[in-house]
Protein backbone atom coordinates (compact mmCIF):
# COMPACT_ATOMS: atom_id res chain seq x y z
CA UNK A 1 0.00 0.00 0.00
CA UNK A 2 2.93 2.70 0.66
CA UNK A 3 4.69 1.87 -2.31
CA UNK A 4 1.74 2.55 -4.34
CA UNK A 5 0.66 5.66 -2.19
CA UNK A 6 3.87 6.71 -2.62
CA UNK A 7 3.99 6.70 -6.61
CA UNK A 8 0.81 8.12 -7.19
CA UNK A 9 2.22 11.74 -4.87
CA UNK A 10 5.00 11.53 -6.92
CA UNK A 11 2.90 11.15 -9.89
CA UNK A 12 0.98 13.98 -8.75
CA UNK A 13 3.91 15.94 -7.62
CA UNK A 14 5.55 15.47 -11.00
CA UNK A 15 2.38 16.77 -13.03
CA UNK A 16 2.33 19.59 -10.96
CA UNK A 17 5.71 20.48 -11.79
CA UNK A 18 5.57 20.35 -15.46
CA UNK A 19 2.05 21.92 -15.60
CA UNK A 20 3.79 25.22 -14.66
CA UNK A 21 5.96 26.23 -17.98
CA UNK A 22 7.56 29.26 -16.59
CA UNK A 23 10.17 27.11 -14.24
CA UNK A 24 12.62 25.17 -15.75
CA UNK A 25 12.45 21.42 -14.45
CA UNK A 26 15.86 19.47 -14.24
CA UNK A 27 15.61 16.33 -12.95
CA UNK A 28 16.98 17.49 -9.39
CA UNK A 29 14.49 19.86 -9.16
CA UNK A 30 11.74 16.85 -9.87
CA UNK A 31 13.38 14.54 -7.40
CA UNK A 32 13.85 17.93 -4.26
CA UNK A 33 10.14 18.58 -5.18
CA UNK A 34 8.45 14.28 -4.86
CA UNK A 35 11.11 14.80 -1.78
CA UNK A 36 9.56 17.69 -0.22
CA UNK A 37 5.98 15.50 -1.04
CA UNK A 38 6.60 12.50 0.33
CA UNK A 39 8.57 13.93 3.46
CA UNK A 40 5.08 16.27 3.95
CA UNK A 41 2.72 13.28 3.60
CA UNK A 42 5.41 10.65 5.71
CA UNK A 43 6.22 13.45 8.26
CA UNK A 44 9.34 12.63 8.50
CA UNK A 45 12.35 13.51 6.31
CA UNK A 46 12.43 11.34 2.87
CA UNK A 47 14.52 11.37 0.00
CA UNK A 48 13.61 10.04 -3.10
CA UNK A 49 16.58 8.44 -5.49
CA UNK A 50 17.08 9.78 -9.05
CA UNK A 51 16.43 6.52 -10.51
CA UNK A 52 13.01 6.64 -9.14
CA UNK A 53 11.56 9.69 -10.52
CA UNK A 54 13.09 8.22 -13.85
CA UNK A 55 11.31 5.30 -13.69
CA UNK A 56 8.19 7.51 -12.41
CA UNK A 57 8.84 9.44 -15.80
CA UNK A 58 9.19 6.71 -17.62
CA UNK A 59 5.92 5.54 -16.05
CA UNK A 60 3.90 8.46 -16.67
CA UNK A 61 4.85 8.44 -20.76
CA UNK A 62 3.35 4.72 -21.24
CA UNK A 63 0.33 4.83 -23.27
CA UNK A 64 -1.27 1.38 -21.71
CA UNK A 65 0.48 1.43 -17.79
CA UNK A 66 0.66 4.88 -17.47
CA UNK A 67 -0.88 8.31 -18.69
CA UNK A 68 0.17 8.66 -22.07
CA UNK A 69 2.05 12.14 -20.76
CA UNK A 70 3.07 14.08 -23.31
CA UNK A 71 6.98 14.34 -21.26
CA UNK A 72 9.72 15.70 -23.66
CA UNK A 73 13.28 16.79 -22.73
CA UNK A 74 14.69 19.67 -23.82
CA UNK A 75 18.39 21.55 -23.99
CA UNK A 76 19.31 18.15 -22.83
CA UNK A 77 18.87 19.15 -19.03
CA UNK A 78 14.77 20.37 -18.79
CA UNK A 79 11.79 18.48 -18.64
CA UNK A 80 7.97 20.07 -19.86
CA UNK A 81 5.17 18.88 -20.70
CA UNK A 82 4.58 19.35 -25.07
CA UNK A 83 1.15 19.64 -24.21
CA UNK A 84 0.58 23.10 -21.79
CA UNK A 85 -3.29 21.80 -21.29
CA UNK A 86 -2.06 18.21 -20.35
CA UNK A 87 -2.36 17.05 -16.40
CA UNK A 88 -3.00 13.52 -15.40
CA UNK A 89 -5.68 14.78 -12.81
CA UNK A 90 -7.87 15.32 -16.45
CA UNK A 91 -7.51 11.92 -17.26
CA UNK A 92 -9.31 9.00 -16.90
CA UNK A 93 -8.71 6.51 -14.14
CA UNK A 94 -5.32 4.27 -15.22
CA UNK A 95 -4.38 0.61 -14.49
CA UNK A 96 -2.36 2.33 -11.97
CA UNK A 97 -5.24 4.09 -10.25
CA UNK A 98 -7.49 1.13 -9.98
CA UNK A 99 -5.11 -1.09 -8.73
CA UNK A 100 -4.25 1.23 -6.42
CA UNK A 101 -8.65 1.98 -5.61
CA UNK A 102 -8.23 -1.94 -5.59
CA UNK A 103 -6.02 -2.58 -2.76
CA UNK A 104 -8.01 0.16 -0.82
CA UNK A 105 -10.80 -1.27 -1.11
CA UNK A 106 -9.28 -4.50 0.77
CA UNK A 107 -8.62 -2.42 3.46
CA UNK A 108 -11.96 -0.66 3.86
CA UNK A 109 -13.47 -4.00 4.04
CA UNK A 110 -11.81 -5.12 6.65
CA UNK A 111 -14.35 -2.68 8.75
CA UNK A 112 -17.54 -3.88 7.86
CA UNK A 113 -19.58 -4.20 10.73
CA UNK A 114 -18.42 -0.93 12.21
CA UNK A 115 -20.97 2.13 12.42
CA UNK A 116 -18.85 4.39 10.34
CA UNK A 117 -18.29 1.47 7.75
CA UNK A 118 -22.10 2.53 6.51
CA UNK A 119 -21.07 5.82 5.53
CA UNK A 120 -18.79 4.72 3.49
CA UNK A 121 -20.97 2.08 1.91
CA UNK A 122 -21.89 3.98 -1.14
CA UNK A 123 -18.61 4.85 -1.86
CA UNK A 124 -17.27 1.86 -1.59
CA UNK A 125 -19.56 -0.13 -3.75
CA UNK A 126 -19.08 2.57 -6.68
CA UNK A 127 -15.32 1.82 -6.56
CA UNK A 128 -16.04 -1.68 -6.64
CA UNK A 129 -18.51 -1.25 -9.70
CA UNK A 130 -15.42 0.76 -11.21
CA UNK A 131 -13.18 -2.42 -10.22
CA UNK A 132 -14.94 -5.37 -11.64
CA UNK A 133 -15.98 -3.91 -15.20
CA UNK A 134 -11.89 -3.53 -14.97
CA UNK A 135 -11.93 -7.32 -14.26
CA UNK A 136 -14.61 -7.66 -16.67
CA UNK A 137 -12.53 -6.19 -19.84
CA UNK A 138 -9.10 -7.76 -18.83
CA UNK A 139 -10.87 -11.61 -18.76
CA UNK A 140 -12.20 -10.48 -22.56
CA UNK A 141 -8.88 -9.81 -23.53
CA UNK A 142 -7.30 -13.02 -21.80
CA UNK A 143 -9.74 -15.46 -23.87
CA UNK A 144 -9.44 -13.79 -27.05
CA UNK A 145 -7.11 -15.13 -29.66
CA UNK A 146 -3.74 -13.47 -29.93
CA UNK A 147 -3.16 -13.71 -33.82
CA UNK A 148 0.05 -12.62 -35.32
CA UNK A 149 1.63 -12.46 -32.13
CA UNK A 150 5.23 -11.75 -31.23
CA UNK A 151 7.34 -13.85 -29.52
CA UNK A 152 9.41 -12.89 -26.90
CA UNK A 153 12.49 -14.05 -24.69
CA UNK A 154 13.48 -12.60 -21.79
CA UNK A 155 16.28 -13.95 -18.97
CA UNK A 156 15.91 -13.18 -15.90
CA UNK A 157 18.21 -13.53 -12.70
CA UNK A 158 17.71 -16.35 -10.85
CA UNK A 159 16.84 -14.19 -7.68
CA UNK A 160 13.49 -13.43 -8.97
CA UNK A 161 12.56 -16.94 -10.48
CA UNK A 162 9.90 -17.68 -8.06
CA UNK A 163 8.42 -13.79 -8.09
CA UNK A 164 7.91 -14.35 -11.84
CA UNK A 165 6.46 -17.84 -11.54
CA UNK A 166 4.06 -16.50 -8.93
CA UNK A 167 3.18 -13.62 -10.63
CA UNK A 168 3.74 -13.79 -14.68
CA UNK A 169 4.01 -10.46 -16.28
CA UNK A 170 1.89 -12.22 -19.11
CA UNK A 171 -0.87 -15.10 -19.51
CA UNK A 172 1.42 -16.39 -21.91
CA UNK A 173 4.25 -16.74 -19.33
CA UNK A 174 6.43 -20.29 -19.96
CA UNK A 175 9.17 -20.92 -18.50
CA UNK A 176 12.05 -21.90 -22.11
CA UNK A 177 15.10 -22.70 -20.49
CA UNK A 178 16.90 -22.29 -16.68
CA UNK A 179 20.62 -22.25 -17.29
CA UNK A 180 23.21 -23.46 -15.00
CA UNK A 181 24.01 -20.42 -13.16
CA UNK A 182 19.86 -20.40 -12.46
CA UNK A 183 18.91 -17.67 -14.75
CA UNK A 184 15.60 -18.59 -16.22
CA UNK A 185 14.55 -17.65 -19.99
CA UNK A 186 10.90 -16.87 -20.10
CA UNK A 187 8.66 -17.16 -23.18
CA UNK A 188 6.00 -15.03 -24.00
CA UNK A 189 3.34 -14.05 -27.48
CA UNK A 190 1.31 -10.78 -27.28
CA UNK A 191 0.40 -8.54 -29.69
CA UNK A 192 0.53 -5.48 -27.65
CA UNK A 193 3.85 -4.99 -26.36
CA UNK A 194 4.06 -1.35 -25.06
CA UNK A 195 2.17 -1.97 -21.80
CA UNK A 196 5.26 -5.09 -21.62
CA UNK A 197 7.95 -2.72 -22.49
CA UNK A 198 6.68 -0.49 -20.04
CA UNK A 199 6.98 -3.36 -16.93
CA UNK A 200 10.40 -4.56 -18.31
CA UNK A 201 11.93 -0.60 -18.07
CA UNK A 202 10.42 -1.19 -14.70
CA UNK A 203 12.55 -3.58 -13.68
CA UNK A 204 15.57 -2.47 -15.09
CA UNK A 205 18.94 -4.29 -15.88
CA UNK A 206 17.07 -7.07 -13.71
CA UNK A 207 16.11 -8.59 -16.59
CA UNK A 208 17.26 -8.27 -20.32
CA UNK A 209 14.87 -9.35 -23.58
CA UNK A 210 16.77 -11.48 -25.59
CA UNK A 211 14.05 -11.30 -28.59
CA UNK A 212 12.50 -9.72 -30.84
CA UNK A 213 15.27 -7.56 -31.60
CA UNK A 214 13.30 -4.64 -31.95
CA UNK A 215 11.89 -4.44 -28.63
CA UNK A 216 15.73 -5.23 -27.41
CA UNK A 217 16.48 -2.18 -28.68
CA UNK A 218 13.43 0.02 -27.46
CA UNK A 219 14.46 -1.42 -23.93
CA UNK A 220 17.62 0.07 -24.55
CA UNK A 221 16.98 2.88 -25.71
CA UNK A 222 14.14 3.77 -22.74
CA UNK A 223 16.80 2.67 -20.31
CA UNK A 224 19.15 4.87 -21.82
CA UNK A 225 16.64 8.02 -21.26
CA UNK A 226 16.44 7.49 -17.89
CA UNK A 227 19.80 7.61 -17.09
Amino acid sequence: MAQNKNSLIRFKTIDKCLKNHKKLWTLEKLIEECSKALSASEQKDVVISKRSVQLDIQMMRSADSGYNAPIEVFERKYYRYTDKKFSILKLPLSTHDKALIEESLNIVSQFDGFDFYEELKQSVLGLQKLVSEEREEKAEQKVKKEASSDKIIIVVQASLKDAFVNNPLHISQKIKRIKKNGNVHFQYKMKNLSMFQARIVHLGTDVKVISPKSLKKDIKKALKAVK
